[in-house]
């Protein structure tokens, strides 16, 4: 879905495109779908972000290798522009890394998932310890109540 947003924004689902401007802004800090430090490049496979424009259409079309808003870099208090991302797509990650997020969403978010992997572990344990107590519990419930039966048939039967 993210891949295919990509291709179809700003025509794509307007809960795609949310979706999209969240990921990359406010949860990771990324920019693209991909798993690498280039992630923003992948935003040329967007009609309107494509630098395959002609050069006399690209004063027409500002947003010619550009990438979304969504993936730019902004300092508490700063305004946002619309064009921050204008003419990154030809330009290496180190040109732009102050700009735009240049990695990609999926190697952010691996990278958030080995930074915290200790809270994954430790949130995963607690989560297996509180479902076997349960069973255990359940287990046990269930064993008082066969033997509360076979006492209750045990003196009705005699």
């Amino acid at each position: 879905m993210f891949k295919d947003g990509i291709q179809l924004y700003p025509d794509a689902d307007e809960d795609v495109n949310d979706f999209i401007e969240l990921v990359q802004q406010d949860l990771i800090g990324c920019c693209g779908f991909s798993n690498d430090d280039e992630g923003y490049k992948q935003w040329g496979q967007n009609m309107y972000f494509n630098c395959s424009v002609s050069d006399s259409m690209k004063d027409l079309n500002k947003l010619a290798c550009a990438v979304p808003e969504s993936c730019c870099k902004y300092k508490d208090g700063e305004i946002k522009n619309l064009l921050c991302g204008a003419g990154v797509l030809n330009k290496s990650p180190s040109e732009v890394s102050n700009q735009i997020y240049t990695r990609g969403c999926l190697k952010g978010i691996g990278d958030i998932i080995a930074q915290n992997s200790l809270v994954f572990g430790i949130i995963i344990a607690v989560v297996l310890v509180v479902q076997m107590t349960t069973i255990y519990f359940a287990k046990n419930l269930i064993f008082q109540i066969k033997q509360q039966i076979r006492k209750w048939r045990y003196n009705h039967n005699r």
